[in-house]
């Protein structure tokens, strides 16, 4: 059964974002030229110094978890019949730390620290936002 997840409002803030996962399946991460501070999620202005010379740079797109939940009951129909769903802290390499959701068939193989990559190929065109996968264990 596919699924029509809701997608969020593309705007000129998150546009490279988007578009990158979309037609490439890479994640994007946005970087401040004055103060060197590597940030997600999009914004028009540095967190840090309040710049807006940012550029954009792709992530490697391989993390670890940094803490994770199993959602049980879902919270909007459009993901009744999934089962469980992971939400999960990533830091991927660059240092950068984002809420995503992790696509596992048992998520008791989760842990803390556990590496975590991009899903790639097939199914990823039906996530609008970047989602991770277990990579085999280091």
């Amino acid at each position: 059964m596919a699924v029509s997840y809701p997608a969020p409002e593309e705007t000129v803030v998150n546009r490279v974002m988007l578009s990158a996962w979309r037609d490439r399946g890479a994640l994007m991460i946005q970087h401040c030229e004055d103060c060197s501070l590597a940030f997600y999620y999009p914004r028009n202005l540095c967190p840090r110094c309040w710049s807006s010379s940012l550029e954009w740079r792709a992530s490697c797109g391989r993390g670890r978890i940094e803490t994770f939940t199993v959602v049980h009951k879902p919270v909007d129909e459009v993901f009744a019949g999934e089962g469980n769903v992971v939400l999960a802290e990533v830091r991927v390499d660059e240092g950068v730390s984002l809420i995503t959701r992790i696509i596992c068939d048992d998520p008791t193989t989760l842990a803390i620290g556990r590496r975590v990559g991009l899903l790639t190929g097939e199914g990823r065109d039906r996530y609008p936002l970047p989602v991770f996968v277990p990579q085999p264990a280091d």
